[in-house]
């Protein structure tokens, strides 16, 4: 494989794809470009912690004041047991403390995501962690070390998302409880150890070799594979057996986010909003924290894949309503009980370049449609909600190719596409390109059928809203 020239695996381990191709681990030889440097080292920052931390010196006080006094007087619970302060800080001193990239406590492993473009012409990078070393980034952040001469994207989003007019404003710090919730969980979860391993990468750029791939049936064609239909009105009953695709906790099952041009949309990480894009990363606080692999103070690009990303809050689903507890919202942060206690446990093995890792189950695929409301000339508001303009039906194989591109797991970097194949068998889906982009929700679910089948060994599974969580004002949906 392209530059997979790795021979053992150290203890600690990591792997960093940048876009030259070469993978990355700890010490390989003429590789300390890899590095970006903290302003003090983990250990010091770990002394600022007190049993009941008072301070979070990123986070204004006013705002921490308010959320630190709720979790004093009613603890959330995960799995029926209470996560105090006092648990809390134990996790984040130990985590600090334990140097789990093995460099000291001051430098880590950076790649910028976002490096060499995005979109179609996307570069093949990843990145290659465990929870732990997650965990660490996250703290870092919230105790206000930074890197020296780096915004990262989540460091950028922390400042953007907690200001202390927001504050005054009385706005809802989803970001920060996401965050919360991601080291709450793993407080009680990993124990000792490090946890599972998360891979954060984006693929390479469109190829559009299916078109020859299905004009010609006798060299490779392919036939529809039947999907799995998924009413949400049912789902509480067993319909089609699966949680929400939005809600996570189906083994095996990629989330598709119905992205834009950045992951998390409009609303910049800060909160939920009545559009899925902006809102899922708030449930999916991995993804918010992989934020960190962007420099400049950007956000992710789209295309981009999680795997391993899980659902450590309550409560997300595509159906929602005018009224509470959702008034038009996807979804809902639950303070103060707002952790996930049904997280996702399924894990597989697998490996990325020779080394033997374990992933979560599951995956967040950020993936963005064409854009009809971008190019919808004089077509009116009410048209395009109900699927009545040409405009709407022009762009199929841009479509297909843009799926195509996001979930084929040979598009992606040597080190990691035999682990996304193992950890992505399911594609879970809503409209995609029939939200907030107004494409027309029929076509799109033929789209989303024809590319899937063009997959090999992936099933798609289709969820049919009343009232979905972004454009809801789609009919024919059913």
């Amino acid at each position: 494989m392209n530059g997979l020239d790795q021979t053992s695996t150290p203890n600690k381990f990591w792997l960093m794809c940048p876009r030259d191709g070469a993978p990355i681990w700890f010490r390989k030889e003429g590789t300390d470009f890899i590095y970006k440097y903290y302003a003090r080292n983990a250990w010091d920052v770990s002394n600022q912690i007190d049993n009941q931390i008072w301070h979070l010196p990123a986070v204004p006080q006013d705002l921490w004041n308010s959320i630190r006094n709720a979790w004093t007087q009613n603890p959330p619970l995960f799995k029926g047991q209470p996560v105090t302060l006092q648990d809390l800080a134990n996790f984040m001193r130990d985590t600090l403390r334990r140097d789990p990239f093995w460099t000291g406590g001051q430098k880590v492993p950076w790649v910028d995501l976002r490096g060499g473009g995005a979109g179609a012409s996307s570069p093949r990078q990843a990145v290659i962690i465990n929870q732990r070393q997650m965990a660490w980034i996250v703290i870092n952040a919230l105790m206000g070390n930074k890197l020296n001469g780096v915004e990262t994207g989540l460091d950028a989003a922390i400042k953007r998302c907690n200001k202390e007019s927001d504050v005054k404003k009385g706005l809802s710090p989803d970001m920060l409880h996401s965050l919360l919730a991601f080291l709450a969980v793993l407080s009680k979860e990993i124990g000792n150890t490090d946890g599972s391993y998360l891979v954060a990468s984006t693929p390479g750029p469109v190829n559009e070799a299916w078109l020859e791939k299905i004009q010609n049936q006798n060299q490779g064609g392919k036939t529809m594979v039947k999907p799995t239909l998924c009413n949400t009105a049912n789902l509480q009953a067993g319909n089609c057996g699966m949680h929400d695709f939005m809600a996570g906790g189906t083994p095996a099952q990629a989330l598709t986010d119905i992205a834009g041009m950045d992951v998390g949309g409009g609303a910049q990480l800060c909160r939920v909003a009545n559009s899925q894009d902006e809102s899922l990363v708030i449930f999916y606080p991995e993804v918010l924290a992989a934020s960190f692999f962007v420099g400049d103070g950007q956000m992710l690009p789209v295309p981009f894949t999680m795997l391993g990303a899980r659902r450590y809050l309550s409560s997300i689903r595509g159906e929602t309503g005018v009224g509470a507890p959702y008034d038009n919202q996807c979804g809902k942060v639950q303070v103060p009980q707002f952790l996930n206690s049904k997280i996702m446990e399924n894990t597989v093995d697998t490996h990325v370049s020779i080394t033997p890792v374990k992933i979560s189950k599951s995956a967040f695929v950020a993936v963005a449609s064409y854009c009809s409301d971008c190019h919808r000339g004089e077509c009116s508001e009410p048209e395009m909600f109900n699927n009545q303009c040409d405009n709407q039906r022009k762009h199929l194989d841009e479509d297909v190719s843009a799926w195509l591109q996001a979930y084929d797991h040979t598009n992606y970097h040597d080190a990691i596409s035999t682990a996304f194949a193992a950890v992505v068998s399911r594609v879970g889906t809503g409209p995609w390109g029939a939200g907030l982009w107004q494409g027309d929700a029929q076509q799109y679910f033929l789209t989303v059928w024809l590319a899937t089948s063009l997959l090999e060994n992936v099933q798609l599974d289709y969820y049919v809203y009343d009232h979905f969580c972004e454009n809801a004002g789609i009919l024919g949906q059913n």
